[in-house]
């Protein structure tokens, strides 16, 4: 079983969620009125982008560089694209591969399933036919969960 995390929304949504649950009380909850229980609602699921693919290709942040290089030395720097070695695109690659771990946010990639939410007879929410929160008893007494 894969860790990876996925991101879950209502169709067309900007903003994905890390669970189903948050899907719910942002998206769908705020804005129920009595009859919208008895419809049912889709939640997407989705695989998320390596941190990685969000940023240039080495080769790019290279040329850009010597770009930038050639500006302030007014063309001294034009053949120094041909002399970029592996010692250098694995430096730049290194960095880079910093810089993607230091990314917070996260991008969907390819929709992988629908969840069906829907209403029990009381009104309490079901994802796929199962309660979405999990009921916890409460001793008289006892305040821990």
């Amino acid at each position: 079983m894969s860790n990876a995390p996925r991101l879950y929304g209502v169709a067309h949504s900007e903003r994905l969620q890390l669970d189903i649950a948050s899907v719910y009380e942002t998206d769908i909850e705020p804005y129920l009125g009595d009859y919208d229980q008895t419809r049912e609602y889709i939640i997407e699921e989705w695989t998320v982008r390596e941190q990685r693919s969000l940023l240039p290709s080495v080769d790019r942040v290279i040329e850009m560089v010597l770009d930038a290089c050639d500006e302030v030395t007014e063309g001294w720097m034009e053949d120094a694209a041909d002399r970029v070695d592996p010692e250098v695109e694995s430096g730049f690659g290194a960095a880079l591969d910093v810089l993607a771990s230091k990314i917070r946010y996260l991008m969907a990639d390819r929709k992988i399933g629908e969840h069906r939410l829907s209403f029990d007879g009381r009104g309490d929410p079901l994802v796929d036919g199962h309660p979405l929160y999990r009921k916890v008893a409460i001793e008289e007494g006892r305040h821990e969960a």
